[in-house]
């Protein structure tokens, strides 16, 4: 029986140094994530950034896209080459935003080369297009805080760490890893939710150099180089955004300014009209419609073509969005031969 005390003793304490060290992991673990994070937030600026309102950027970004060539003997696909020119000022302690990017096709584009411009503005809780060529502006329901700048402001890195400092009870400790022979604590943050992605945070310095994110079916790779300081604020005047396969974007000609955003950079400019309502074709069922002389409009949903009547016979021009066995693409062609023309 004395035997069988001591055993229980035994096995009881056993548990309890067990439970201790497990605890005390825990604990370890969440003080050396604070401890990675503070250093971070403190060279990023500490209170300045916390207590940042504003901020704009400037941007010159060159975006590789594979695409459908504009010649056969390409072949089917090439790499397209856009400039991207940014404005993007973020207003954080009113939640309003302002954005600007005019797009300029170098490579690839076997159309216009003419750049296009897209404007939004979100503003006392309401987003707006505005169409400079037209000067007309129009309400978007679509458009919210965080998406009326194409998720640009959440490449920042000053915005990242900021984000990182309140979000530091989702934080965990996951490795070490040597970027330009320098030594990186990794964190992942929000593990497990479609909201988790990781960072790479230099133990020298504490700046952001790498963070990892899921796009689709893809990871996709954000590196920050040639760190700069304005106003006590730490900012990576490069950025290079790649997957396995290909680069993605790159910039290094980042401008950031703080607090010193005016409101009028959130005003639709004075002149522009209201613009009256687009009206859309009805796709929900495949659709015939004559858009111009002899050229029809043959789709439903997402899946459509042009066809041109030539008189003997019909150009298709394009089979935009259909799977390579959907039969849309001949269902459309005969319903146009039997004239039933909307």
């Amino acid at each position: 029986m004395s035997h069988k005390k001591t055993s229980f003793k035994l096995l009881k304490r056993g548990v309890l140094v067990l439970l201790l060290l497990t605890f005390s992991t825990i604990l370890f673990a969440g003080e050396k994530e604070n401890s990675i994070i503070n250093k971070a937030v403190e060279a990023y600026g500490g209170d300045k950034l916390r207590k940042l309102q504003r901020l704009q950027l400037t941007d010159n970004i060159n975006h590789y896209i594979p695409w459908q060539s504009g010649h056969s003997a390409q072949g089917p696909m090439v790499m397209y080459l856009n400039k991207h020119q940014i404005e993007l000022t973020l207003d954080l302690l009113n939640k309003r935003k302002a954005f600007k990017e005019v797009t300029t096709r170098l490579i690839g584009g076997h159309s216009t080369d003419t750049p296009a411009v897209a404007h939004r503005i979100f503003t006392e809780g309401k987003g707006y297009e505005i169409d400079h060529a037209l000067k007309k502006y129009q309400p978007a329901k679509y458009l919210n805080y965080d998406n009326v700048d194409s998720g640009n402001s959440q490449l920042l890195d000053p915005i990242i760490i900021r984000q990182l400092d309140k979000d530091r009870n989702n934080v965990q400790w996951t490795d070490t890893a040597n970027i330009q022979g320098q030594a990186h604590d990794v964190l992942t943050v929000n593990a497990g939710t479609e909201h988790e992605y990781s960072i790479y945070i230099n133990q020298k310095n504490g700046y952001l150099t790498r963070m990892l994110k899921k796009q689709g079916q893809e990871i996709q790779s954000y590196d920050f180089l040639n760190h700069h300081q304005t106003q006590g604020i730490t900012w990576a005047k490069e950025l290079f955004v790649s997957t396995a396969e290909q680069p993605v974007y790159h910039s290094d000609s980042r401008e950031l300014t703080f607090n010193t955003v005016q409101s009028h950079q959130f005003n639709i400019s004075s002149g522009y009209d209201l613009q009256t309502k687009k009206q859309y074709f009805d796709v929900s069922k495949l659709t015939i419609r004559q858009v111009a002389k002899d050229v029809y409009f043959v789709g439903q949903g997402w899946g459509y073509t042009l066809f041109i009547d030539s008189g003997d016979h019909y150009i298709s021009v394009g089979a935009w969005g259909e799977v390579d066995d959907s039969k849309a693409w001949q269902q459309g062609l005969d319903l146009l031969r039997l004239g039933n023309k909307a």
